[in-house]
Parts: structure tokens; sequence; C-alpha cells
């Protein structure tokens, strides 16, 4: 690859539309910075040509490097911004495209930075800090992109002498930088004092000139790096291990005081049980495991979304073939689903996703998922579900297993969900039921809050039921209406089945409050 210090080069985004990257090389510009995309880590956030763009390149053996345009005016904004990049280069990865040029941050004085207060040095510092040190741990070659004077005084010592830089500065040649880390410099765009402001064939662009070799740097780091950027794809990671890193999430709780998953996700409310929060917590767990790349179309916060991403994939199932390692979709309503492409297939309604851990051989799996009616919308609980809930399953694609066919044992909390192990020891201390307290909702507590209940129905009511656990017509005959206000071991049953359905009551109390009104 020729050395491209001192050539010139454009940078380009969706905003310049499907150009003709031969024609830019044509023109003598030799290589192209390519926005990835702007603010939080979310699809619809993505450029919408950055892998077209990047295939374009390829195409053309043109040396290329990536920036994405910040909004972020808070650390959890700024991590959000790195998962961002980090999550479109690694696409790019998988195809075998790596970047020869640096991954730039673009910071400018935007309305939104603006009017949230982020326009001053102290949260510039913060946001450049936590993205560019973070592209560095992620061996990644970081670069910083803002104006001159924004460069000089907005930023701190530690940005400007520890990473190169690429200032816009529309003049007849660039300022002097202090630290000598001047990198690249768009020297126009829709100002242009040294030439014409476009390219025959592409309209008004904006022009580069690079001060350094980058290809043969990245290149050199690459060769000489143990961790260089054509490893960072882990595709050797198991269904075991992201099985085990979703039990070490049981009971457990990073940040009291907000919702882990989406103090991690961004871009939604972070305050406790806010946000129904099933599928960013599927994307929570993935990256706990260090395994979000297999997650197809990156970071999404919906079942539909997760869908077709796995079915554009080739990675979508249907509810018969569920495995261990799956992300389950369930229905509720087993509705047929009106969102493509679950309806072209026949599948029902995608109302819940869960990690299954087991497929059990009674007609149930066992699940763990975030959202399920804890005391946090981030806590994440252990679940037995009937296959007959399944509307799809979402496959990724893991490395080769450690483990035998065998369902993996881990260490947890031998009561799986406490909410469940509650209501079982409930049953067992009042209806001699017999239950193991393992936190797990089958069908032997299924059957044992169905006692209960024909109990209560006989003893309050006289309903003369055989105390059997079988739901049949004649215990839906004998059902009593409660209502809110009303209080005694109806209305805890009727709390115990919903509790291990997945609802909240907020207690198990035997009192029919505004928890259990708003689970009914």
């Amino acid at each position: 690859m020729a050395n491209i210090k001192n050539t010139k080069g454009v940078d380009v985004s969706e905003f310049n539309g499907d150009v003709s990257f031969k024609t830019i090389k044509n023109a003598g510009f030799d290589w192209v910075m390519i926005r990835c995309g702007y603010g939080d880590d979310m699809t619809s956030q993505d450029d919408e040509y950055f892998a077209t763009n990047v295939a374009k390149a390829e195409a053309l053996d043109m040396p290329w490097g990536v920036y994405l345009f910040s909004y972020a005016c808070s650390e959890q904004e700024a991590k959000s911004e790195l998962a961002h990049i980090d999550r479109l280069l690694r696409q790019e990865a998988k195809k075998g495209h790596y970047p020869t040029l640096p991954i730039a941050l673009d910071i400018e004085p935007s309305n939104y930075v603006s009017k949230n207060g982020g326009w001053n040095k102290s949260n510039l510092t913060k946001v450049s800090t936590i993205v560019l040190d973070g592209l560095k741990d992620l061996e990644y070659y970081p670069m910083i992109y803002t104006g001159y004077s924004v460069l000089d005084n907005m930023v701190s010592e530690h940005i400007q002498k520890d990473y190169d830089c690429w200032f816009a500065q529309w003049s007849s040649s660039p300022s002097l930088y202090k630290y000598n880390r001047l990198g690249l410099w768009q020297y126009g765009g829709e100002t242009n004092v040294l030439e014409s402001n476009s390219i025959s064939g592409i309209g008004t662009i904006d022009k580069n000139k690079a001060y350094i070799d980058y290809p043969s740097i990245i290149n050199k780091k690459e060769t000489d790096s143990s961790t260089s950027n054509s490893t960072i794809i882990k595709n050797e990671i198991s269904e075991d291990t992201v099985i085990k890193t979703a039990y070490s999430l049981l009971n457990h709780d990073e940040h009291g005081s907000c919702c882990d998953i989406m103090y991690w996700y961004g871009g939604f409310d972070d305050s406790i049980n806010a946000v129904a929060c099933c599928c960013a917590g599927m994307m929570y767990l993935f990256y706990k495991a260090g395994a979000f790349d297999l997650i197809p179309g990156g970071k999404v916060a919906d079942c539909g979304s997760l869908c077709k991403n796995f079915y554009n994939a080739g990675q979508l199932y249907g509810p018969d073939d569920v495995q261990p390692g799956d992300l389950v979709i369930f229905s509720w309503s087993k509705e047929r689903s009106s969102y493509w492409p679950a309806s072209s297939l026949g599948y029902n309604t995608l109302d819940h996703v869960e990690l299954c851990v087991a497929v059990n051989n009674d007609g149930t799996i066992t699940c763990i998922g975030a959202n399920n009616g804890g005391t946090e919308c981030d806590d994440f609980q252990l679940k037995t579900r009937y296959k007959s809930n399944i509307s799809c399953c979402c496959r990724p694609k893991y490395g080769q297993s450690s483990s035998s066919d065998e369902t993996p044992s881990y260490d947890y909390n031998d009561e799986g969900d406490p909410s469940i192990a509650e209501v079982q020891r409930w049953l067992n201390n009042n209806y001699n039921t017999g239950l193991s307290i393992d936190g797990q909702y089958g069908p032997l507590t299924k059957a044992a809050l169905v006692k209960a209940l024909q109990t209560e129905l006989n003893e309050q009511f006289g309903a003369g039921l055989a105390v059997d656990g079988q739901y049949g017509n004649l215990t839906n005959n004998a059902i009593v209406n409660i209502q809110y206000g009303d209080w005694g071991n109806i209305t805890k049953t009727l709390q115990g089945l919903l509790i291990c359905n997945g609802y909240s009551t907020n207690g198990f109390d035997g009192i029919f409050g505004g928890g259990t009104k708003s689970a009914v």
C-alpha cells in the first residue's frame, strides 16, 4: 500500500449519498474517513451508507478510517457511543474489513450538546477521555476530530498530548499545533480557499490532507501485537460461557439506585422499573459474557427487531427447535404476529425474550431473563416456561462447547427465583404439597397452586372439589370473584400464580392491593 503521508483524502457520510469512490480516487483523493453513525448505540443511529462505503473502499484498496458524530453529555452516553463504534467495526471485521486509518470521535457544538449543557471543557474532556481511552483499550487507533480552537481550549492536556488530532480549519494552511499530534487536516468543506469545494461527478465534499502514514503504523501494530484488530471477533465463545454468565447475574446488582441494564444500554431512562427491558437485558447479558458480537444487527431493545435481525442472518428457528443458548421469544397471547418476518413464518406475537439454559423432558424449558417482575427491572430471574408459549428462537453462532450434551451445572442461588421459592414454601407449609424449594415454576408447582385453590374453595364455599391439582370444568365453575380490597388465601393463591408467571404483585401477602390490581 502506497505511503499516504502528504496525500489527500475525503470524508463521507450518508449526506453525500451513493457516491462513486472510483470517481473520488481518480480525482486524486487516495483515502477516506467514513462516518459510522451518531450518538448512542442504536441501529437507528447508524449511518445508512456506512457498510456500503466500507465495501467500496475495500474494493478499491483505499485506506479507510471511521468517525462517529458525538452527542454525549454524560458518562453513560459516552460509553454508549464507544459501544456504537465498536459494534459497527466488529460487524465489518466479520467480513474481513479492517480500518487502516484512525477511529475518530467527532466533537462539534451541536444543538443537542449545547442545549443539554454539554458544551464545556469539563464535559468534552470527560466524553473524549471515555471514548478515546476506550478505543485504545479495544486495540483501535483513536483520534479526535474537532475545530482547532476547540482542541486548543476545550479538552484536557491528556487528550491533546496522547492522541492524534484531525481538526477542521478551512484556511490556506493549518495552525501550528503545540503537541505536534496533527494527523489529518480538513482544509475545506462547503468553503475551500485552496481549491474547488467539490469533485466533478460527486458534488460538494470535505477534503483533507494526511501528515502521518497511518496504514504503515496500523499494519505494523497488527503484525506485532498479539491482540490486533484482526483478533477482536470472539467467535469461539460457546453457549456454556453465555449460560454461565446468565447464572452469575442472578441476584447480582451493580447499581442499586438505577437499572444496571439501562445504565449500560444508554438512551433510555435508567431509573428502577422505568422501562420494559427484557430485550435490552439480553444485550447486556451477551455484553457481560464478552459475546456481544454474536448478536446480528447489534444492540436492540425490542423483540421485533431481534427477530428480524436473526432472520436476516439466517439464525431464526421455530419453537420446536429450541436449544440451550437460544434467545427464546415468547408469545403470551398466542395470537399470530403482525410483525414481519414472524407474520410470514406463522409465528405468534413477540412479547418477551429470555435465554434458554435447559430443555426439559416435561414440555418446559428453563430460562434466565430480565424484566420479570422483580424488585428492580434489572433483576435476572430463573424461570420455567412452557414450550407451548414459544414464538421463535434466535440462535447465536456459538463456537464449540466445552461441555457434553448435559446441562452445565453452575454455582448460583439454589432457590432460583426467590419470589417463586417463597410461594413454594407457603404451599408446603399450608397445604403439605411436598415441593422442592428450587425457585422454578414447573408443572408440580402449578398443580400445587391449583390444589391450594381447590382446598380454599372447598373450605370457604363448600365446593366439594377433588383436591387433585387438575384445573377442570368443576374447578372453573366453582371460581369466585375477588376484587381490590379483598384479602385471604384465595387472594394469596392468585398472587402466587401471578408471581410464578412473571408478574410483580408488590408483595406476597394475601392482600388485593394496588400491586395485585396492576398485575392482574
